[in-house]
């Protein structure tokens, strides 16, 4: 063997060396940064008690038992094919968003402490009638976590797993994930959005009087960055008379902007009958108020997609202007909440029975007709 083969055999021999050094030390490497991942998750949430597959959790279940807020009910969720449902109701509006966040905390929970593992000390930790009890199922395994009492000293709750004798300490992640009742895990309508501009005439009725305002288009506007073309004109109010006068124009296009911009608080029931308006004094509504208003709705039938890919600034299509009308309904405050009595609405939208802040509500039920009257009354021929 010569010099040359004898230095390429020792080379070879010497990158065969450092390439199994190289992968000894990534080895360790990753085996440490994996071991620092999960001392730092263990640090923040404890250890894993118990862990189920995301993707493939088909049902969960949640009662507290003996809360008069709950009634004891025991709402139940399943999934089919990638959409949730209430197993009481299918047609009820299920927050999709809100049952995903649900499915993170139930895919792993966490434990502080391991305290024992007899079941001769349950009552000691309500874990004999508990507080709380979660199931989760992926279809081949449920598992039914139970949440006893609340340690106030350590801010912890106990909870067993069904089938053990376990006894843990752990945060309130569960306590809180599911201390919700039905409604907060609704898909909450939209007030409809209309364009203020296109508004044409509003109509207030209270217990007290009726308020008629109509606009008068004089002209429009184009927004010179946007190209937005929009409706310029004069509002005009029905006095005590019945005569159509000037409006007071500032407090007109205030009313209009209070009513595009509402935004409900929360969704009370999605399909109220009307025999159920009543616990709402929504039979007999304190403000009624209804809006005119037209919308541009644009027919693209007879667009190709060619079109549409290639020109889209340029594409020609027919459109239509249509009269719509919004009636909205203004019963009875909550008297219910915390920190504010908001009012139950209803719109001709739908069945469903919203609430609003109490402050826009009373704006609008305490309206009064000669306030809308501008300084110098303008008879309108």
């Amino acid at each position: 063997m010569s010099k040359k083969t004898k230095r390429l055999v020792i080379l070879l021999g010497l990158l065969a060396v450092l390439a199994a050094v190289y992968g000894i030390v990534l080895t360790v490497n990753h085996r440490q940064a994996r071991k620092e991942a999960e001392e730092e998750e263990i640090a923040e949430n404890g250890f894993l008690v118990k862990e189920m597959d995301m993707d493939k959790i088909t049902g969960f279940s949640y009662q507290h038992p003996h809360d008069e807020e709950f009634s004891d009910k025991t709402y139940v969720f399943v999934k089919q094919g990638k959409k949730w449902h209430y197993k009481d109701d299918e047609n009820f509006p299920v927050n999709q968003t809100v049952l995903d966040t649900k499915l993170e905390d139930l895919s792993k929970v966490y434990a502080k402490r391991l305290l024992e593992e007899t079941d001769e000390n349950f009552a000691a930790y309500g874990l004999d009638d508990p507080s709380l009890i979660v199931s989760v199922t992926d279809g081949k395994e449920t598992i039914t976590y139970n949440i006893g009492n609340y340690n106030e000293t350590t801010a912890d709750y106990y909870m067993n797993i069904d089938g053990t004798q376990k006894v843990y300490t752990v945060d309130a992640t569960l306590w809180v994930a599911f201390g919700m009742e039905l409604y907060d895990m609704v898909q909450m309508d939209k007030f409809p959005e209309i364009q203020a501009d296109h508004i044409t005439h509003l109509n207030v009725k209270t217990a007290d009087q009726e308020m008629d305002l109509t606009f008068e288009v004089t002209g429009t506007n184009t927004d010179s960055k946007t190209g937005k073309i929009t409706n310029t004109g004069i509002w005009h109010v029905k006095d005590g008379e019945g005569k159509s006068v000037k409006a007071n124009q500032s407090r007109t296009n205030a009313l209009v902007a209070s009513l595009v911009d509402l935004s409900y608080v929360q969704e009370v029931e999605y399909n109220c009958q009307e025999d159920g308006l009543a616990a709402y004094g929504l039979d007999h509504p304190n403000a009624v108020i209804t809006i005119d208003y037209t919308v541009e709705e644009v027919d693209m039938s007879s667009v190709e997609q060619v079109e549409i890919q290639e020109n889209l600034n340029e594409i020609h299509y027919d459109s239509e202007v249509v009269d719509k009308q919004l009636v909205l309904q203004i019963g009875n405050a909550t008297d219910g909440y915390i920190f504010t009595d908001d009012y139950y609405v209803k719109t001709s939208a739908g069945n469903s029975i919203m609430t609003i802040e109490a402050a826009t509500a009373e704006t609008l039920i305490k309206l009064q007709r000669d306030d809308f009257v501008a300084a110098t009354t303008i008879p309108v021929e």
